[in-house]
């Protein structure tokens, strides 16, 4: 052999073995495990706000709700008295218009 080919073959690294990987993976896969361990309690701790967020905003929503549809009802009554000809009606309904509440228009067919 020449010198030049003994130096390529000592320069040359051996390949990694399935053994060599093994601490690696280990480290990571524990790590990871570790990070999830950690976040759960603070997860959970969000989580539990969330729900007594949205319990504390429940009767809120529900009253808003019931106030949406008393609102409905009255604009569409005053819309109802518009179209028979109530001049005060009508001037209730523009100004409903103006302020940006969607009216919807009286059933014809009589209550």
């Amino acid at each position: 052999m020449s010198v030049g080919q003994d130096s390529l073959k000592l320069s040359r690294a051996p390949a990694p073995q399935a053994s060599n990987l093994k601490f690696p993976i280990l480290v990571m896969a524990v790590s990871l495990l570790l990070i999830v361990i950690g976040q759960t309690p603070a997860l959970w701790d969000e989580r539990l706000r969330l729900k007594s967020a949205y319990e504390d905003l429940r009767p809120t929503y529900e009253q808003a709700q019931k106030l949406r549809g008393q609102l409905n009802t009255i604009a569409t009554e005053t819309a109802l008295l518009a179209e028979q000809g109530n001049p005060n009606a009508k001037v209730l309904l523009e100004r409903m218009r103006g302020l940006g509440l969607k009216i919807s228009r009286p059933n014809s067919d009589g209550l």
